[in-house]
Order: C-alpha cells, then sequence, then structure tokens
C-alpha cells in the first residue's frame, strides 16, 4: 500500500494547492498517481450540481484519470465542519462506503494523495452523541501522514500541537510541507524552530502565490512546483509512501 495523507494545521493552509503540485510533479516524473478527497463541505453550486472544487482543481491540473464525483465521495454544500454540514444537510457520511472507494482506488493507482478535510482533530461524523474524527479515518485506511503548514504568525503554536495530538493518538507523521513560502529571514527561523523542537523533517517549501487560484495561470503553477518538487525533494517525498 503506498499512500499518504494530507492534512493541515489550519483552515486555508493550502493543502489542496499542495497536492495538485505534488500529484502533477509525480505525473510529470511517470508515476501512477491518484487523489481522493472523502469529504469537502463548502463546495460550489452551479445551478442544481455540487462541484467539489478542490477535486476538480487537482484532477485537472494534475491530469488524473478519475470521476471527480467518485473521487469525492461526499460533498456538502456548506463551509463548516463535515458532521455539522452533513447534519443540516441529511446526509450519513458512511466510513464503510469511504473505505471500499480507497481499496478499489489502490487497484487503480501505484500511489495515492489522500487530502483531509481541515485538521486531525475535525469530527467527520456524530452519531449518537458520538464522534467519529479525522485522525481515526486516518488510522484506519492510511496511518501515513504529511503536514501542511504555513510561516504565518501562531504557526508555531498551531504545528506542535497537531504534532503533539499525532503523537498522543499513534499516528505517523512522516514530514511537514511548508506552503506559502516567502524566501524571508524570518520565515526560516520559524521553520528551524519547528523541526528543532519537533524533530520532524521538512519535506518541502513551497512558494507563496498571489491571487491564488483566479487570476493566475497555469505556467505559473508549474513553474513553482518544479523549483518546489525537484528531483531530490521528490525522492525524499517518495520515501514517505509506504503504509
Amino acid at each position: 500500500m503506498k499512500a499518504v495523507y494530507v492534512i493541515g494545521t489550519d483552515t486555508n493552509v493550502g493543502k489542496t494547492f499542495v497536492c495538485a503540485g505534488l500529484c502533477w510533479a509525480l505525473k510529470e516524473k511517470g508515476y501512477n498517481i491518484g487523489y481522493f478527497k472523502p469529504v469537502l463541505s463548502g463546495a460550489t453550486r452551479r445551478e442544481k450540481l455540487l462541484v467539489p472544487q478542490d477535486t476538480k482543481f487537482v484532477v485537472d491540473f494534475a491530469r488524473i484519470r478519475g470521476n471527480i464525483y467518485r473521487l469525492t465521495p461526499f460533498i456538502f454544500e456548506k463551509p463548516a465542519s463535515p458532521h455539522i454540514a452533513a447534519s443540516d444537510e441529511n446526509v450519513d457520511i458512511n466510513v464503510n462506503q469511504i473505505k471500499q472507494i480507497y481499496k478499489d482506488l489502490l487497484h487503480e493507482y501505484k500511489f495515492i494523495v489522500i487530502e483531509g478535510c481541515g485538521g486531525l482533530a475535525v469530527p467527520l461524523k456524530e452519531e449518537k452523541d458520538q464522534f467519529y474524527m479525522q485522525y481515526q479515518l486516518i488510522k484506519e485506511i492510511c496511518n501515513n501522514v504529511i503536514l501542511v503548514s504555513t510561516t504565518r504568525l501562531g504557526t508555531i503554536n498551531h504545528t506542535l500541537l497537531t504534532v503533539e495530538f499525532a503523537k498522543a493518538y499513534g499516528l505517523n507523521l512522516k514530514g511537514i510541507i511548508v506552503n506559502m513560502y516567502k524566501n524571508k529571514p524570518d520565515e526560516d527561523k520559524v521553520i528551524n524552530t519547528i523541526t528543532k523542537i519537533t524533530n520532524i523533517p521538512i519535506l518541502a517549501k513551497v512558494d507563496f502565490i498571489n491571487d491564488f487560484p483566479s487570476d493566475v495561470n497555469k505556467n505559473t503553477f508549474k513553474n513553482v512546483f518544479k523549483k518546489c518538487f525537484d528531483d531530490k525533494t521528490i525522492m525524499k517525498i517518495m520515501e514517505v509512501f509506504e503504509c
């Protein structure tokens, strides 16, 4: 089983952008790469159809074959925690269905990037006052985690809390990808602090792009990803793809 589960330290750290870049870079190197985002909230409505925009962006950009509604089986319009969105829209998030789709995808792709919905402690569903959390799903399908972080104010605290949470619940956190990197000295101080305290390796630093995603063409993305996911970085990341 060769897959990795990508989660974030916080909302809007750019998990989808990182997943798109990673999938694209691996596809460019000839890897048979797949993408799976089991749950998505805050979907875009186009007339009567809900569109999982994150999944569509990754699949289109990285040229991944697959139906976006199969790759994201649970889609909600409300931009809220999945258990709240699901309750409000009267949908049961069927964990067994997620597991079965994932097992099927393992026969179609050699490597799979799984994108989480937010962070480790996000409730995916609530039933009789019992919560099923994202970290539980990770442990059940792919206990192999990459954490997406940034260098903005507060990130040291958020990153350390996530790392300690992962340790407490037996998650296998393999590395950190720093997104929205602007190559400033203070950013490197933040990164060095996180590395020294956690001993978790920094797998990559992905450059900041203004006005993502609306006003940026694909060539700009590709130039960033070529730089940030170079051969050496790809080799490091490929070592992570073992569940």
